[in-house]
C-alpha cells in the first residue's frame, strides 16, 4: 500500500465524521434568509475602512439591527473598502445601486464629475441641522451628493489665555 492511500484512509474518516456536524442549522440564521423569496433585493453599503476594523464592525452591528427591523423588500449588507479612488469609479460605473460612505474630497470630486446621485431634494430638510460649512463638505456646484453621518472631535486644540477671557 502506498503512503498516499495510508494518510487518505484517517482523512476520510475524518471527514466522515465531522461533516455531519457541520449542517445548516434548521430556519433563517440571517436576517436576509429570513426575509422571503427571491424577491429581496442586495443593497450593497460600502464603507471606507475594512469591515473587520474595529469601525467596520461597529457599523456592521448598525446594519444588522436596521436588517432585523426593517420590513422592506431590501438587505442592507456591509463591505469593507479603502479610498482607492479606482475601485470606487468601478463601483460607480458598475453598481451604481450601492451606498458609499467616502470622505468628502471624494464626494466633491466624483459629485463634480457627475458620478453621484443628487441628493439636494431628498435631504433638503436635514440641511439645517448642520453648520453651513459641514454641509458644504458634502456639495459640489451647489449640489448636495454627500450627507454629514458621522462628526467627532478627535482632539481640542485651544488657545489658553483666550479660553480665561471671560
Amino acid at each position: 500500500m502506498r503512503l498516499g492511500h495510508v494518510l487518505a484512509i484517517p482523512a476520510l474518516l475524518a471527514v466522515a465524521f465531522f461533516l455531519p456536524s457541520c449542517r445548516q442549522a434548521d430556519g433563517p440564521s440571517t436576517a436576509l434568509e429570513a426575509r422571503s423569496g427571491a424577491e429581496t433585493r442586495v443593497i450593497d453599503f460600502r464603507i471606507t475602512w475594512t469591515d473587520y476594523s474595529g469601525r467596520g464592525q461597529a457599523i456592521q452591528k448598525i446594519v444588522d439591527d436596521y436588517n432585523a427591523m426593517s420590513e422592506k423588500d431590501a438587505y442592507i449588507q456591509l463591505v469593507g473598502g479603502d479610498e482607492d479612488s479606482e475601485a470606487i469609479r468601478t463601483v460607480l460605473a458598475t453598481r451604481p445601486e450601492t451606498i458609499l460612505v467616502l470622505p468628502y474630497r471624494h464626494v466633491q470630486y466624483f459629485g463634480d464629475q457627475g458620478s453621484l446621485t443628487d441628493l439636494t431634494a431628498a435631504f433638503a430638510a436635514e440641511e439645517p441641522l448642520f453648520y453651513r460649512e459641514i454641509w458644504a463638505l458634502g456639495t459640489a456646484n451647489g449640489v448636495t451628493y454627500g450627507i454629514p453621518w458621522l462628526g467627532h472631535s478627535m482632539c481640542l486644540l485651544y488657545n489658553e489665555t483666550l479660553a480665561k477671557v471671560q
